[in-house]
């Protein structure tokens, strides 16, 4: 558009970049300006008529680096949540969250700008001589109404990596609940080539797992207890929880009567659902990174 030259229009069609014959190295970084022109409607479901609006990334036979719905709007309701930086389907963020720029490549949609622009790296785990990167859409209308681009795209070799010390991967592991998700976003990205990132984040997710229902009922029973540090901890915990729980929180508020407990019921079902909590949406980027990291592993 204009001065600029890329690669596009893309619609739902597949793309590829594939290399042969790599020097000897241990990862490799992808940089590329990534263009969605015109109306991405995002995470707009389905039975609405448009969207939802996915774009990925993937290397063949190997995982996905973005599976995420995108946006060109940000104060079109209906139109204006997408999944990235996070993974379709996902918690939802405003539309063009992280773009470099946001209408700035003259596309006019009803007569408002309507395109943006990111600017993507990532150094992923991979020693193979060849190389497949897979791009891909879908959800997509015609190329007149919806199109993606490519620009400035760099494939590099990388032999080796500083290492990480334990401060800096105790700080990113906090990074990846950041309320802030392109923070989230850039520790996740950090430490997908870190070394020993594999070792750090299993033993981080060593026992993990969802609280039970004997758990959680528990934990509706502490939301009485006379101790107010206990009743607060009981409040956090199912705060953090996730809509499954739903149905055995209402059950519980149809039968207390303390209009303390009655309080703290009604605002947690009202804050769960809405947004996965920090910690669970930490785990779940954890487990996420883990597959990437271990990718080549388990292909032998």
């Amino acid at each position: 558009m204009g001065d600029r030259h890329f690669l596009g229009h893309f619609g739902t069609n597949t793309e590829t970049l594939s290399l042969r014959n790599l020097p000897a190295h241990k990862y490799v970084r992808l940089s590329f300006d990534f263009y969605l022109i015109l109306s991405w409607d995002g995470s707009r479901p389905a039975k609405m008529q448009y969207g939802p609006d996915v774009w990925k990334l993937k290397i063949a036979n190997g995982p996905e680096l973005i599976s995420a719905t995108f946006s060109t709007f940000n104060a079109h309701p209906g139109h204006d949540r997408q999944t990235f930086p996070d993974s379709y389907p996902g918690p939802e963020y405003i539309g063009m969250i992280g773009a470099a720029e946001k209408k700035t490549l003259g596309y006019k949609f009803f007569g408002r700008g309507c395109d943006s622009v990111y600017k993507l790296s990532f150094i992923v785990p991979h020693s193979a001589k060849d190389l497949k990167f897979i791009f891909s859409s879908s959800g997509l209308e015609d190329l007149a109404n919806e199109s993606w681009g490519l620009d400035n795209v760099k494939v590099e070799v990388i032999r080796e990596l500083p290492k990480l010390s334990a401060e800096q991967f105790d700080k990113l592991w906090q990074q990846l609940e950041s309320k802030d998700p392109m923070e989230a976003f850039e520790a996740f990205w950090t430490l997908v080539p870190a070394t020993d990132a594999k070792q750090f984040l299993r033993k981080k997710l060593t026992g993990y797992s969802p609280p039970t229902k004997e758990q959680i009922k528990k934990l509706i029973v502490d939301l009485d207890n006379d101790d107010w540090k206990v009743r607060e901890n009981a409040s956090r915990r199912l705060s953090s929880l996730d809509a499954t729980t739903a149905a055995q929180l209402t059950e519980a508020l149809q039968s207390v009567k303390s209009p303390e407990v009655r309080a703290r019921l009604k605002e947690i079902m009202d804050n769960i659902g809405s947004q996965k909590s920090a910690e669970l949406m930490r785990i779940g980027r954890a487990k996420r990174l883990l597959k990437i990291i271990t990718w080549q592993e388990e292909q032998n």
